[in-house]
């Protein structure tokens, strides 16, 4: 399963609302993290570090529901990724 987000995705100002962070902040806190290329979920999905970093942020920025993150993300949130 490929996503095709990232953080190039979102503009400067949805990366300081969807995230709480800047667009350059993002990329040197996925740096510095050092995160893995590839994360692997319990339900066999491949996800790619920076998404996984985003999708976080996200989570743990607003209360949302899955149904605003498969607006956000564009995937359905019945894929068990979220």
């Amino acid at each position: 399963m490929k996503f095709n987000v990232s953080i190039d995705s979102f503009t400067e100002s949805q990366c300081w609302d969807l995230f709480r962070f800047r667009r350059n902040d993002l990329r040197m806190l996925l740096q510095g993290l050092r995160l893995n290329n590839t994360f692997h979920t319990i339900y066999g999905h491949k996800i790619e570090g920076e998404l996984m970093l985003i999708v976080s942020l996200f989570r743990l920025s607003t209360a949302s529901k899955f149904t605003v993150m498969e607006t956000i993300f564009g995937k359905d949130y019945t894929n068990n990724v979220y």
